[in-house]
């Protein structure tokens, strides 16, 4: 297997200045003419315990990320995007068989299933805890 070396150039000390200078920025929000030098002052009002309306378009940006994803696959695959992520899933977890093996993505298959099983419970919507309560109502009626 071949090596790589990556090797990282250190910034300049105006560089170093100028970062220093610069105001943290949302990596997934795009600036907008004009927005940018209101935008502290917003984050400082909200973080100060502002209104609701600053609270809905905090919780709006958190799903920006997800938003764009589903605009993308639409996009890309129009009125396929379930089975482009499936695929995408599957290719990842061959990826996995080949790197780890089958045992132990077969383990972290499984803890993925449990974590969002656990996450769907707290959710309110435990989907997958109430098909398995279903298989097994249905394993017992059998027997």
């Amino acid at each position: 297997m071949a090596k790589v070396k990556l090797t990282i150039a250190e910034p300049t000390e105006e560089e170093k200045k100028a970062l220093l200078e610069e105001e943290p920025t949302d990596a997934f929000e795009p600036a907008v003419e004009g927005e940018q030098a209101d935008a502290p002052q917003k984050k400082s009002a909200a973080a100060k315990g502002g209104s609701a309306k600053g609270a809905a378009s905090a919780a709006g940006k958190k799903e920006q990320p997800v938003q764009g994803l589903a605009a993308w696959l639409s996009k890309v695959a129009p009125n396929h995007e379930n089975a482009l992520l499936g695929g995408l899933l599957g290719l990842a977890v061959a990826v996995l068989m080949f790197v780890a093996g089958f045992w132990r993505t077969l383990f972290v298959v499984v803890m993925v299933t449990i974590g969002v099983a656990i996450g769907q419970y707290l959710d309110g919507t435990p989907k997958i805890v109430n098909f398995i309560r279903r298989v097994i109502a249905e394993f017992r009626g059998n027997n």
